[in-house]
């Protein structure tokens, strides 16, 4: 589907949990526009813009998600390509008279394909099955007719509305696990109305709406996220050179993830992420492009306290990322979301300020706007000075129960890539001298590790520069002098080199520390100890009587 064109049929949605909110009420950032304040968005005011809306189901082809015949051999009637469902939020022209949508258009979700029904359908279930709970835990005795109230009550966004002019900041957003297509949507309106373009996907499972909290679900949601970045190229609005990942619960996992491996992402918001979980962490540890290193990007992540269940091991690890974090007491996972604001606004008058949402509706719109500025200075360039570091009381929400703190950044290192381009482009003395510079100020940084090392040295090997290869392979075993296979590396290189002497006396030093050698399982030794006998062999007398600089 072409996204800069107004998508006339509708279809489907996504339960676009979208990144759910954190920070504090008195934004120092912008000044914000005096327009009316939509009756759902509580004090939250809106920006200079007005808040277009575009849904769309659209198929991956690269992913499978209906089998070709169920159980009794019935075919599928249909594309069985991966349904992704996606809700655009965007900045429009102020001044339309088009009428803004209700709630509940954000719940109906249709379907006019097999796939985008079936879609349709398990989201509409979700999303009624996630306000039934949230009545029944907060809202008991009022919960009469709510619903039936809320989906009739007038949103901040226009249908199909044509985008306004420009090109905005990106943000991609995630939904949790089993949520629905309306969680976040408030949040979604308010950055949209501030001038960013929100894309926003739900969690659904590989084969099927059910999603999992696991690693492959992590990775599920990781390839809907990234697949929405590639769509977004036809929406001529957005600006993915800057570009925000964020995801509530854990979908925060694979905006972390997604940062991870695309260096484009500018900015990570994780609301009450899973990466902060001693229950959920784990299966983003376990993911194969799992690299704190990879990560320059700063974070911002908001939790609720729940001194058993948060762990910082991940974000601990981000040493190259700036890292704001608030930790939130008497919060649950679901006031992360839009509930609070959006069922206030349907209570009976009498009970509105005593409800038992009041602090939590105050907790949710804090987090909206330092959500918001926290955008406004990763993504805009915003100078704003220590303001984010040193973050104001959250108005409405006892002060003594928000905790922050600020961490700063190291400098990052380059990347293998990096290194390899310059010793290629500029030389390997001035990637020496990068090498050496990193060593000295941040000794545990993968690039100068024993295998980004090795890997350096062997791919200057294969552009035909053994002289270059034996002086990288050189700094491994300077640094790691008991480690067999940096002396196989170097023993490779000088041989490459022509230097039969040198490869004879370092394939001997191998041979001598391979037994002590606890780095390497039994199956790499073997593998050594052959491959060292035979280029010994191959390397004949030089290999018993040569002598090289290096044999002492």
């Amino acid at each position: 589907m072409d996204l800069g064109k107004v998508a006339g049929d509708n279809r489907l949605v996504n339960r676009l949990v979208l990144l759910v909110a954190v920070a504090f009420t008195a934004s120092v950032f912008h000044s914000r526009a005096a327009a009316q304040t939509p009756p759902l968005w509580g004090s939250l005011r809106p920006g200079p813009h007005a808040v277009g809306y575009r849904e769309e189901i659209t198929p991956d082809p690269s992913r499978t998600f209906f089998p070709e015949r169920d159980y009794e051999g019935k075919p599928y009637p249909g594309d069985r390509s991966r349904p992704v469902l996606i809700q655009l939020f965007y900045p429009a022209p102020v001044g339309s008279n088009a009428p803004r949508m209700l709630y509940g258009d954000y719940l109906n979700i249709e379907g006019d394909t097999p796939a985008s029904a079936a879609v349709a359908e398990g989201l509409r279930r979700r999303t009624r099955g996630i306000h039934d709970y949230y009545q029944n835990k907060y809202l008991q005795p009022y919960k009469g007719g709510l619903f039936e109230r809320l989906t009739k009550m007038e949103t901040a966004a226009v249908r199909d509305a044509p985008a306004a002019g420009g090109r905005f900041p990106v943000v991609i957003y995630g939904g949790g696990t089993e949520f629905g297509t309306d969680e976040n949507v408030v949040l979604c309106e308010f950055l949209a109305s501030h001038g960013y373009v929100v894309a926003a996907v739900p969690m659904m499972g590989a084969h099927g709406v059910t999603s999992s909290a696991d690693a492959p679900g992590l990775e599920t949601q990781a390839r809907d996220m990234e697949f929405l970045f590639a769509r977004l190229r036809d929406f001529p609005a957005a600006d993915l050179s800057r570009l925000g990942a964020m995801g509530f619960s854990y979908s925060g996992q694979a905006a972390l993830l997604m940062a991870m491996r695309n260096p484009d992402v500018k900015a990570v918001v994780g609301l009450d992420p899973s990466f902060v979980s001693n229950n959920y962490g784990r299966f983003l540890k376990v993911s194969p492009f799992y690299n704190v290193e990879a990560v320059n990007a700063p974070v911002l992540e908001i939790h609720r306290k729940d001194e058993a269940a948060v762990t910082y091991d991940i974000t601990g690890a981000l040493r190259y990322s700036e890292r704001y974090s608030f930790e939130v007491q008497d919060l649950n996972h679901v006031d992360f979301l839009n509930y609070a604001p959006v069922y206030t606004a349907v209570l009976p008058e009498d009970v509105k300020r005593g409800s038992p949402i009041a602090a939590r509706k105050a907790a949710y719109e804090a987090m909206a706007v330092y959500v918001l500025d926290f955008l406004e200075v990763f993504l805009r360039g915003k100078a704003v000075g220590d303001a984010l570091r040193k973050p104001a009381a959250w108005e409405g929400y006892p002060r003594e129960k928000v905790s922050f703190r600020y961490t700063p950044a190291l400098p990052a290192p380059p990347t293998r890539a990096d290194l390899l381009g310059i010793a290629r482009g500029r030389g390997v003395a001035r990637a020496e001298q990068v090498y050496r510079e990193v060593l000295a100020r941040d000794p545990s940084a993968g690039v100068v590790g024993e295998r980004s090392v090795n890997d350096l040295g062997y791919a200057l090997l294969g552009d035909g520069k053994a002289a270059d290869a034996v002086r990288v392979m050189r700094w491994n075993v300077e640094r790691f002098p008991r480690s067999a296979n940096a002396y196989d590396g170097l023993a490779d290189a000088y041989r490459a080199a022509g230097d039969r002497p040198c490869a004879a006396y370092a394939y001997r030093r191998l041979l001598e520390l391979l037994p002590q050698d606890a780095s390497l399982d039994e199956s790499a030794k073997a593998s050594l100890r052959n491959n060292a006998g035979e280029q010994l062999q191959k390397l004949g007398a030089a290999g018993v009587t040569g002598k090289c600089e290096s044999d002492k």
